[in-house]
C-alpha cells in the first residue's frame, strides 16, 4: 500500500455517513535490521480537503493572514481514525467497520 492510495479520500462511516477526508496518515515503526519497517498506524480527518493539504493551518509556518484566518477556521477539528477502524478502502472511499457513525464518535488528533 502506498500513503497516496489514503491522502484525499473519503472516509465513510459502516452506515454510510460521511465523516471527512484523509489528510494524513500516522505511520509507526522504524528501521529493523538495515531495511524500513513501517505500518499504518490511523488516519488524520478533515472535514474538508484543501484547507489541510495547504498547510496554513499549522502553527509554525507563515503565509498571508486572511489565508491563515480561513484555513483555521475551515479545517477545525481533524479527527483521529485508528487503522484498526478501517473495513476496506477503493480508488475514493475508505470504510470503517461499525463503530463510529459521526465526526464526534471520533478522537481530536
Amino acid at each position: 500500500m502506498r500513503v497516496s492510495e489514503l491522502i484525499g479520500r473519503v472516509v465513510r462511516s459502516s452506515e454510510g455517513t460521511v465523516l471527512g477526508r484523509v489528510a494524513d496518515v500516522r505511520l509507526v515503526g522504524g528501521v529493523v535490521e538495515g531495511e524500513l519497517d513501517l505500518r499504518v498506524d490511523g488516519l488524520l480527518l478533515v472535514p474538508g480537503r484543501w484547507t489541510r493539504l495547504l498547510g496554513y493551518d499549522h502553527d509554525n509556518l507563515k503565509g498571508p493572514w486572511l489565508l491563515r484566518a480561513l484555513a483555521r477556521r475551515a479545517a477545525s477539528g481533524p479527527h483521529y481514525v485508528p487503522w484498526e477502524l478501517v473495513d476496506c478502502y477503493d480508488n475514493q472511499t475508505v470504510h470503517l467497520r461499525p463503530g463510529p457513525t459521526t465526526r464526534a464518535d471520533l478522537d481530536p488528533a
